[in-house]
């Protein structure tokens, strides 16, 4: 099993995908009771719920909109 996480902002956006992810980085390739708990531990800290909390009010729902916007833009400022 493959998995890809992904994610963009501050340190504080990125870090927390970073520490979900490590253990995966040296785990077997099909991942264990183990190393997915212990992924869950660090990604359902307090802290990282505080911080969900703080930027779930920042995140934009209009994404597919606004890239395709810049597409349509990119493209008529070429012609």
């Amino acid at each position: 099993m493959r998995v890809v996480l992904s994610t963009y902002g501050s340190r504080g956006d990125v870090e927390p995908m970073a520490a979900v992810s490590r253990p995966w980085a040296s785990a077997p390739p099909t991942p264990t009771v183990g190393s997915l708990s212990a992924a869950l531990r660090i990604a359902l800290t307090p802290e990282t719920g505080t911080r969900a909390k703080d930027v779930a009010g920042t995140i934009r729902t209009d994404g597919a909109a606004s890239a395709a916007k810049l597409v349509l833009d990119s493209i008529t400022d070429r012609t």
